[in-house]
């Protein structure tokens, strides 16, 4: 029996060649306002657009895609990783929970949880044994070469109670420009 979805549950994510190089933030018990403010996002910069059209240059510029979805709020990064830098996982969840995943074009990767402003756990789910504190909600999960962006997802929805779905992608969301990551 596992805590929630599976594997198959995001074997979309295995074909989305949009998801080559992404981040993605799921919080829940935050108003929205305050993750784009946590994010230090610049509300006059506010845009409504999709996932696709929001990637990020290096250095600039750098945008998120934020949107409520079912269980909380939902913050993507198209070729972004600002939602897993040091700081951030413990910030967004500071009055509530976060898991953040992140993945480069080369499979680095970063699977950060928090709660209440301190970081349970934090690995990489490719090369790293799940912690202990994640392993009863990583049950049943393969983070081997061809399931680790599913398996992370799906971990990412177990532990923060955010659901993260296909559509979510290809839905138009409000977009935000941030300072470059550091």
């Amino acid at each position: 029996m596992t805590a929630g979805p599976g594997v198959r549950d995001f074997d979309w994510a295995r074909r989305d060649a949009r998801l080559g190089a992404f981040s993605v933030s799921a919080v829940s018990g935050i108003p929205k306002e305050e993750v784009v403010r946590r994010f230090e996002a610049d509300p006059g910069t506010a845009v409504q657009t999709t996932f696709e059209a929001s990637f990020n240059g290096y250095p600039e510029p750098t945008y998120i895609v934020v949107d409520e979805a079912p269980g909380g709020i939902l913050v993507f990064e198209n070729n972004g990783w600002r939602g897993v830098e040091e700081h951030m996982p413990a910030r967004l969840s500071a009055g509530g929970r976060s898991a953040s995943y992140y993945r480069s074009v080369n499979a680095d990767m970063t699977l950060t949880v928090a709660a209440d402003g301190q970081v349970v756990a934090a690995f990489d789910p490719l090369l790293d044994r799940v912690p202990p504190e994640l392993a009863e909600l990583a049950r049943g999960l393969d983070f081997g070469p061809h399931d680790c962006t599913a398996s992370a997802l799906a971990l990412v929805v177990r532990c923060s109670g955010v659901q993260i779905d296909s559509w979510w992608l290809d839905a138009t969301h409000v977009r935000y420009e941030v300072a470059p990551p550091g």
